[in-house]
């Protein structure tokens, strides 16, 4: 058992912990690239006025400003929860998306991208 006709020359150990070797740097690649889920729940949160701080300048999420633009006036007095409601679960499924992407779920990216997409 010399070579797998892959490594010019690697032996079945040599193989085996490169590619192990491999998998770790991935693993670590996708737990860091989570983290974003993580920024962009804050930055949310900054630009929907969960905060006691309100930055529109620097982010803006479009349906954030249209349900307060828009439907304020309806739902705003009579129902404050309906205007705060939506971005609190924007901002519970991003760190639902983070936490999943951290422990290695393929989905979370995908899932992630597609709801970004969405409703942005």
């Amino acid at each position: 058992m010399q070579t797998l006709n892959v490594g010019a020359g690697r032996t079945d150990a040599e193989y085996k912990a490169a590619e192990e070797q491999r998998r770790a740097d991935l693993r670590a690649d996708s737990e860091s690239d989570a983290n974003y889920f993580f920024w962009a729940a804050a930055l949310a949160a900054i630009a929907s006025g969960l905060l006691p701080v309100r930055l529109n300048i620097l982010v803006n999420i479009g349906a954030f400003d249209l349900l307060n633009r828009f439907y304020i006036r309806e739902f705003g007095p009579a129902y404050p929860l309906v205007t705060y409601g939506a971005p609190a679960a924007w901002l519970a499924a991003l760190f639902a998306l983070g936490f999943a992407g951290r422990r290695g779920h393929r989905w979370a990216f995908l899932a992630g991208i597609v709801f970004c997409m969405r409703w942005t």
